[in-house]
């Protein structure tokens, strides 16, 4: 075998490794849609990056040559998504570039480990590229650690959880619906991905909540399935003006334990326009 057929040996599994890595992070996608999924498919460009620039180093021997083809490669992965069905991002091609970095600072830090300055700027760009994961990591823990709490006022975080149909204040009493001409002016109560296997595990749905002057209003309370099953059976709770708790039995809307819950939604009619809802505390036992 000549030196250059060893050669061209040597660089086929290094072009098959980048070619790899390459076509998985254009066809792979961490499953789920929540922040905490979405957060870690974003901090995977780093690792991603920094594997490709290392073997391209090692395969095209220089950093002069390495860094454009990065470089090239980071910019051109996110053009090529304009494309696809992917989502084309400059922030994704940032922390592309932060992998290209943070590959180079530790070459060469352990070529001549005097160079302190380059693990800090490694170091940045791996905390810079984790944050927004620590955070919705942080965020998903607390809102698991707190259900069976779906609300409660004197938590802001726990309001995170709670979108609403039609107009609403928060504030430390809770969360305060004001009905107005929506199909369905209601409350949605979204716990994550997480925890949703863990709506089986109750029986009983509580509700502290005051509503405005007037006549008695109905309160619908239904469990909504996987985004595009629609609701499942639903409860008719009468509600009398003022402060008042409310025991809703899950038996009552779940069709059996194994249904997969999506997120609770509170609802009631638009005839009720102008009155308003406050709900201080949601929990379930």
């Amino acid at each position: 075998m000549t030196m250059a057929t060893a050669a061209a040996a040597h660089r086929v599994p290094l072009i098959l490794f980048i070619s790899g890595l390459i076509i998985a992070q254009q066809l792979f996608a961490v499953p789920g849609n929540d922040a905490l999924h979405q957060a870690l498919q974003n901090a995977l460009h780093l690792p991603w990056f920094f594997a490709v620039t290392c073997a391209l180093r090692y395969l095209l021997g220089s950093w002069r040559t390495t860094l454009p083809a990065a470089l090239l490669l980071a910019l051109g992965t996110e053009f090529i998504q304009w494309f696809t069905s992917r989502d084309a991002s400059f922030t994704d091609a940032l922390r592309n570039g932060a992998g290209i970095l943070t590959a180079w600072s530790a070459w060469e830090y352990i070529r001549d480990p005097k160079r302190r300055l380059l693990p800090v700027l490694a170091a940045i760009c791996v905390t810079t590229c984790s944050a927004q994961l620590a955070a919705a990591a942080m965020d998903n823990r607390h809102m698991a650690r707190a259900f069976p709490v779906l609300l409660d006022g004197a938590d802001p975080r726990s309001r995170r959880s709670a979108r609403s149909t039609a107009p609403t204040e928060q504030d430390a009493a809770g969360l305060r619906l004001i009905v107005d001409g929506s199909v369905w002016p209601g409350i949605h109560f979204d716990q994550g991905v997480q925890v949703r296997s863990r709506w089986r595990e109750y029986d009983m749905l509580h509700l502290e909540i005051t509503v405005s002057a007037g006549t008695t209003l109905d309160l619908f309370v239904g469990l909504l399935l996987v985004p595009g099953e629609g609701i499942t059976n639903f409860a008719i709770t009468p509600l009398q003006p003022g402060h008042q708790r409310v025991r809703v039995p899950l038996d009552r809307i779940r069709p059996d334990r194994s249904t997969l819950v999506h997120d609770l939604f509170l609802y009631t009619s638009s005839e009720y326009e102008g009155r308003s809802i406050t709900v201080h505390r949601a929990w379930l036992d």
